[in-house]
């Protein structure tokens, strides 16, 4: 398809726009859970005691930080399957939870009456909100496929050691293992031995004595008979 110039601009206007909406998309969405942390926030400090609130605020921010975090990871940190199906229920319970925060918090503070539902929830439910994302997250972390992999892995080297230990239990009792037994009975032997007198362990060979020879001194045979010893000579007399 031929591009032109009036194509061109109406992509790029298409481009703009989009981008407006989705950063508009964007800030409408961080408002929504700024708003719903104000409002556990308000509900968490009825349930803790003033001391432990700084420490309690990393647990009161846990569905505003899931609700951020999810949508980036259906998207980029995912595997198609059990995994993603996961994830898509538990953000949905984690929107849930903001909504229900929120009208608690309002019964709270106005003059209606704070239903047997809502009453449930704040008293089961809220103080165990931090911890249910933990659980959350903890299950999408271990539906991970690497782990499956991993685990492939394992199963296979430890069915490749048994194979072969089992192959090796074989051959031994298939092998006559009597010499190479006695050699090394006989090399720990000497070892022993050796240790025993203070002494070096004693060679696995014996050893050949090399005896050195003077060549005598022989007077050859001119017909073939045993050579006559050589007759020294003797010192003149004075």
């Amino acid at each position: 398809m031929t591009t032109t110039i009036g194509n061109q601009m109406q992509e790029n206007q298409t481009r703009a726009l989009k981008y407006v909406a989705y950063t508009l998309g964007l800030i409408v969405y961080l408002g929504g859970i700024v708003y719903a942390e104000a409002r556990a926030y308000s509900l968490f400090v009825k349930t803790i005691d003033a001391e432990l609130l700084p420490i309690a605020i990393v647990g009161i921010v846990a569905l505003g930080l899931t609700a951020i975090a999810a949508p980036i990871a259906h998207h980029f940190g995912t595997a198609p399957g059990v995994q993603r199906i996961f994830l898509d229920v538990f953000y949905a319970f984690d929107i849930l939870a903001m909504i229900a925060n929120a009208i608690l918090d309002s019964a709270m503070h106005g003059q209606g009456a704070v239903t047997s539902l809502l009453e449930f929830w704040k008293a089961y439910v809220l103080p165990a909100l931090p911890l249910l994302c933990l659980i959350g997250w903890a299950i999408f972390f271990a539906l991970d496929p690497s782990h499956r992999k991993r685990d492939m892995v394992t199963a296979a080297r430890a069915a490749t050691e048994e194979v072969l230990t089992s192959r090796v239990i074989e051959q031994m009792k298939a092998t006559d293992l009597t010499d190479i037994v006695d050699a090394a009975a006989r090399e720990a032997a000497r070892e022993i031995v050796g240790q025993t007198v203070g002494a070096t362990a004693l060679p696995t060979t014996p050893t050949s004595s090399t005896t050195s020879t003077s060549p005598s001194r022989t007077k050859s045979s001119k017909n073939g008979r045993v050579p006559e010893p050589a007759i020294e000579d003797s010192a003149p007399n004075a």
